[in-house]
């Protein structure tokens, strides 16, 4: 299995249309299945940043107010959502940049299931590479609060590695290949980012109407 998602991701920076269009033309190769190949990725890096990384930053006041505890408890599960669990939320950026996909890229690959497989083997392989931010988040002497840390440095990371899958696989040559390829992933991560912000809110405001539940049941 890990011969397999080895050989997959070297091909996926190699040739992806190997891989990519291999499974969509017969959804059996001899390379990962794409959601096989996304949770490999995933899952080292959630039980490194565990082990490694404090996330415990963010802090309330000694004297909070209700408005005070939402937003703490909000700001906790965004940032979350954006660095222990970052590859977890990645699998909601699949869809999320396959419906720009369907207009920006629509000549060159057909179908809103074309481009969930170029998607997950896109994100999947950008999974290793998050590993790279754990030093950051460890040693650099910044609040994993800072919007540098949890926002900015893991979307270089992605964006780099799914452009260049891009690039690879549409063989982008010229200018008007480059604007499409850039406007379909900008557009589908800045819907991403959105929803995960909405999605860190919900979370949010979940675990502060528990804790006041609780503490007032205690009452």
């Amino acid at each position: 299995m890990i011969n397999q998602y080895i050989r997959t991701l070297k091909c996926l920076f190699q040739s992806p249309e190997e891989v990519i269009d291999s499974f969509i033309e017969t959804e059996s190769s001899i390379y990962t299945h794409p959601f096989k190949f996304l949770l490999l990725g995933a899952i080292p890096f959630i039980i490194l940043s565990s082990i490694f990384v404090d996330f415990s930053s963010t802090s309330v006041s000694t004297d909070p107010t209700t408005a005070d505890l939402l937003s703490f408890w909000v700001e906790v599960s965004t940032i979350r959502l954006s660095t222990q669990f970052l590859t977890l939320t990645l699998f909601l950026s699949i869809p999320l940049l396959s419906l720009p996909a369907l207009f920006f890229l629509r000549d060159e690959l057909e179908g809103f299931y074309s481009h969930l497989i170029l998607n997950s083997y896109s994100i999947g392989a950008s999974m290793p590479a998050l590993l790279t931010l754990i030093p950051f988040w460890v040693f650099i002497n910044i609040p994993i609060s800072d919007p540098l840390l949890h926002s900015t440095l893991p979307a270089i990371v992605i964006g780099s590695i799914v452009i260049i899958t891009y690039k690879k696989y549409f063989k982008v040559e010229n200018i008007i290949g480059w604007i499409r390829i850039l406007s379909s992933f900008i557009c589908g991560y800045l819907i991403y980012i959105l929803l995960k912000g909405l999605l860190g809110g919900v979370i949010g405001y979940m675990i502060f109407a528990v804790t006041r539940l609780a503490e007032l049941g205690s009452m």
